[in-house]
């Protein structure tokens, strides 16, 4: 293959219409030069023999018509009018300036056609222009009319006026003749430059042929080559690397491509492998926890059972008989009832623990399901708020339930709402030592319906706000705090809303309390339905 220079490329794209641009510049050139060629040879027609024929041989002709009226009118006036008379005097003088303007054209004529072919002409209305101009003037100046003088006249100005004419024939047919060589000089300058425009077309076709070949064979096979890469079928190897110039660049480019692409492939297949592994490995944790999920609430029911039938006999049988004993085994009765009330208490976080392990895979593996009816946030806020009532009422919290006038009815399954509601303002009652908790819902924009628990409580760092929605979260330092719950609540929470086509979020200050909102989509506006109505609920502390 021929090396080509760095820029050759390049080079061909703007090389080939410089070409062209030069041929077309220089067909201007040819073309501007012949026509001024034309040019010149027009005006050569027009103001040569062309002009002396229209112009100069008219001026003497009627210069020397207009002389000899004049002549033949002083001779009939003469002889009815005295030679001192003013009338005469006026004609001689106006007969003696004709003389002389005829004169200075024909000088001028005389000066012009000295050495062409009409000089014999010339010389001839010369002769007969002298001795017609003396007659006359001699003519006019005897005081008695001379009729030999007069016939001489008569005779030259016949003459004078043949000559005259023959001078304008022997012109015109000069001048066509010079018309007849431009149009010959014009029919050869136009086959010259048609001839010239031919070939610069044909030139520009073969220089615009040539470079598109050179730039597009090339790029054709960079383009069967990627088409290769793009199927999948190996690629033997990418021609023109070799190359200097901005092909071999491409096709560098296109080889890199090729390996980078294989790579890639590699790594996708290894990634498919890995994403199988990954997915077996989660439908098997899946089914682990829900396996001992299952093994763990049989026996835990059981534990539970038995632990409360040992209390409600500690407390029917065995703690009387003990007070009536001694003191001593009294307390020591206090304390085992201590003990079973921490069994059952852990043991119901335990439940709570495996139930929400089995709603968050049972929402994560797309088995849950759903009830998905209009409800009205009103309802919803105040059935939330009965549920909770001995918690915010046994912490001495005040509660507060808002409900914008404007605020549509919602789509959700209300049951999993209210486990979203529920969760948030236990929350919000376990980490709010005093205060109030406030349940919110507004219209946030056209479709969609905000809810929301405040509280003022401790809050939320900053740097904890983004983990409280992961799984097994707690705020606070798990080590030195007891934990409060089983950090799955808000995970569980999270997964109904997003189900559910809203969001959920947390808007906290550390030491003033949070905000917890989420999001649920209204209900389709029906005819009669009324979102107008006053809402406002009384609060309950």
């Amino acid at each position: 293959m021929i090396r080509r220079g760095p820029q050759s490329i390049k080079v061909m794209v703007f090389v080939a219409p410089t070409i062209v641009i030069v041929l077309m510049l220089l067909v201007m050139v040819v073309s501007y030069q012949a026509l001024r060629q034309q040019q010149s040879a027009f005006l050569d027609v027009v103001h040569g023999p062309l002009a002396y024929a229209t112009s100069t041989s008219t001026q003497l002709l009627l210069g020397t018509s207009e002389a000899q009226a004049e002549v033949l009118r002083y001779l009939q006036l003469s002889q009815r009018l005295d030679s001192d008379d003013e009338v005469l005097r006026d004609l001689r003088a106006s007969i003696l300036l004709r003389l002389e303007q005829i004169e200075e054209v024909f000088s001028a004529l005389r000066a012009d056609l000295e050495r062409s072919a009409e000089a014999d002409v010339v010389r001839n209305i010369d002769d007969f222009l002298s001795i017609y101009s003396a007659v006359a003037s001699r003519l006019i100046a005897a005081p008695e009319v001379d009729s030999i003088a007069v016939s001489t006249v008569m005779a030259h100005y016949q003459q004078l006026q043949s000559y005259i004419t023959e001078l304008a024939e022997r012109s015109l047919a000069s001048a066509q003749r010079s018309a007849a060589e431009t149009e010959a000089q014009v029919a050869r300058s136009v086959y010259w430059l048609g001839l010239g425009s031919l070939a610069i077309i044909v030139a520009a076709v073969l220089v615009t042929l040539s470079v598109g070949r050179a730039i597009t064979r090339p790029i054709t096979q960079m383009i069967g080559i990627l088409s290769s890469i793009a199927e999948g079928r190996p690629v033997e190897v990418v021609p023109g690397r070799e190359r200097t110039d901005e092909i071999g660049a491409m096709a560098r480019a296109v080889a890199v491509f090729d390996r980078v692409t294989r790579e890639l492939r590699d790594r996708e297949g290894s990634l498919v492998e890995a994403r199988r592994a990954a997915e077996a490995a989660n439908a098997t944790k899946s089914a682990f926890l829900a396996n001992v999920s299952h093994e763990l609430r049989t026996p835990l029911t059981s534990i539970l059972g038995f632990t409360r039938m040992i209390r409600r006999r500690l407390q029917r049988s065995i703690l009387p008989e003990l007070e009536r004993t001694s003191p001593d085994t009294a307390a020591q009765g206090d304390e085992i009832e201590e003990y079973v009330g921490i069994i059952l208490s852990e043991g119901d976080r335990l439940t709570t623990l495996i139930n929400n392990l089995l709603d968050l895979e049972k929402i994560e593996a797309g088995a849950m399901e759903w009830d998905i009816a209009d409800a009205d946030p009103t309802e919803l806020l105040a059935q939330a708020r009965d549920a909770t009532a001995t918690l915010h009422e046994a912490a001495g919290l005040a509660f507060d339930m808002s409900v914008a006038d404007d605020v549509p009815r919602v789509r959700a399954d209300r049951d999993r709402i209210m486990q979203v509601l529920i969760n948030l303002i236990s929350n919000a009652v376990k980490f709010t030592p005093t205060g109030e908790i406030r349940c919110e819902a507004r219209r946030l924009g056209e479709d969609f319906v905000e809810f929301a628990v405040v509280d003022t409580g401790t809050g939320i760092a900053p740097e904890e706000q983004d983990r409280v929605f992961e799984k097994f979260q707690q705020v606070g330092d798990t080590l030195t705090d007891k934990p409060r719950g089983t950090g799955l609540g808000l995970a569980i929470c999270r997964e109904i809303v997003e189900q559910h086509g809203g969001q959920i979020r947390v808007e906290s200050v550390l030491g003033a309390g949070s905000r917890f909102a989420f999001t649920l989509p209204r209900a389709e506006v029906r005819e009669g339905d009324s979102t107008g109505k006053e809402r406002a609920c009384p609060a309950r502390s």
